[in-house]
């Protein structure tokens, strides 16, 4: 609902990955069609491979990292890196079911939902998301065989909940 767009549009770096799991999402969503489409024919992707592409996906989307409260949520490093790893595993798996891995590929799409259209470049061992709309900035650049999105850096915000912190903390 409303507070979680809001959350979203406060913690840009739960953004990235919330829309990073969705473009995942679509990836793994045309696989399925594709072994339903060619389930009879010897060009089928391995049916083992979607499972465990959806596996991954769904460990990502249970992360608590796309909100925070009494738990640390998005500012556990440790839960954004389990994320990402489940989010990058997913790609890879269905990319490499796809047959689609080892290409190099281009791509202008809405990638992150603002209305300014990204560019998305990937290897056969890296995705890199340049976003036109940050004065060409790079957002994101995940590393497949090390799992690892080397942009994952989270901006503290302040919370209404920190002064009564220090108050507690320094009495």
């Amino acid at each position: 609902g409303l507070l979680e767009r809001q959350f979203r549009k406060t913690y840009d770096e739960a953004n990235r990955l919330h829309k990073r799991m969705l473009w995942v999402s679509r990836i793994i969503r045309k696989l399925d069609q594709r072994i339903q489409d060619d389930r009879y024919t010897t060009d089928c992707p391995d049916p083992a491979r979607l499972v465990q592409a959806q596996r991954y996906l769904y460990r990502a989307q249970a992360a608590p990292v796309y909100w925070h409260g009494r738990h640390a949520g998005v500012y556990d490093p440790h839960s954004r890196f389990r994320a990402w790893r489940d989010v990058i595993r997913a790609e890879r798996e269905a990319l490499e079911a796809l047959g689609t891995r080892g290409r190099m590929t281009a791509d202008i799409a809405e990638f992150s939902c603002d209305g300014v259209d990204e560019i998305i470049l990937r290897t056969p061992s890296v995705t890199a998301i340049i976003d036109p709309g940050r004065s060409g900035g790079m957002t994101e650049f995940c590393v497949y065989d090390a799992e690892r999105n080397l942009m994952d850096a989270l901006t503290r915000i302040e919370e209404p909940y920190h002064a009564e912190l220090r108050r507690d903390l320094f009495q």
